[in-house]
């Protein structure tokens, strides 16, 4: 049996961001779930059916920002990717008070090319790191 392909939750607030990034991903093989704000996030990671290996995730969005909706994640799901992306440099960012930018970063606009690497590289990063954690956890 074929291995099941990767899904990757997009949550960016505009319309055109979300869809490009639906098209190359799911082009490349992912299975990609969109959502326009957190809670709508929130709602796709709470659904077990969902099993989001990524999020790839808006640092500026209304209401509750990239950064607080990242801080979730690693509380309620650990095991799940996140790639942040903006618009506005880390610099700029930083200088709003979003300092935690220590997850991988992918600047809007994106090439085809810099998405699906990222997106890859961060998907590899998580297993990579989860293996280690694995290996490194003593059994009773």
């Amino acid at each position: 049996m074929a291995p099941q392909p990767y899904t990757v939750l997009v949550v960016d607030d505009v319309d055109v961001v979300r869809r490009t990034a639906n098209r190359i991903l799911a082009k490349e093989g992912y299975r990609v779930l969109e959502a326009a704000d957190a809670e709508e996030a929130l709602t796709f990671l709470a659904m077990p059916q969902s099993k989001v290996d990524l999020v790839l995730l808006d640092v500026v969005l209304p209401e509750k920002d990239g950064v607080a909706l990242y801080a979730e994640i690693c509380v309620h799901w650990p095991g799940v990717a996140v790639l942040f992306m903006s618009a506005y440099a880390a610099e700029i960012l930083a200088a709003r008070g979003q300092e935690d930018l220590t997850v991988p970063f992918l600047a809007k606009p994106f090439t085809y090319h810099d998405l699906v690497t990222k997106v890859g590289a961060a998907i590899e990063g998580r297993r990579a790191s989860r293996r280690k954690t694995r290996r490194h956890t003593p059994q009773p």
